[in-house]
């Protein structure tokens, strides 16, 4: 098995066609090896223009930005799993203003939610509120 991150990263289409290759073989009548390509949405597209190697794409799954609720929850999931006790940190109306600014984009909710923590921790919050948010917003560039 080969798994390739930020495959939307490869520029030479003969990378792709090399991959396709390794591919073809088969002993025993099983196919030797799996490729597992990971990467944002370009990949796809670079893969629309390679109907070879497409063809020989067994699975093809795209992550769609989360909604407003999922936004909520994903970032209680990320608390608890960093050791919060309840995983309500950030308010309501933060995770609307979270949810806004990144449109649902789990990259970029990380990115956003990191600074907001450091931004809290340096002011010393038990909470963080909306205003925390849009002076994180600053920070990375949202």
């Amino acid at each position: 098995m080969i798994i390739i991150d930020e495959a939307h990263l490869i520029e030479d289409t003969r990378t792709f066609e090399e991959l396709r290759v390794l591919l073809n073989y088969v002993v025993d009548n099983r196919f030797t090896l799996t490729i597992i390509l990971m990467g944002q949405t370009e990949l796809r597209e670079k893969l629309a223009l390679l109907p070879q190697f497409k063809q020989r794409v067994n699975y093809h799954y795209h992550i769609q930005n989360l909604d407003l609720d999922e936004v909520g929850e994903y970032i209680k999931h990320r608390l608890l799993v960093a050791g919060h006790p309840t995983g309500e940190l950030f308010c309501r109306y933060t995770v609307e203003e979270i949810y806004d600014t990144t449109q649902g984009l789990p990259r970029s909710i990380n990115n956003l939610c990191d600074v907001c923590l450091m931004i809290g921790f340096d002011k010393g919050l038990d909470k963080i509120h909306k205003e925390v948010v849009l002076e994180a917003k600053k920070e990375v560039l949202m």
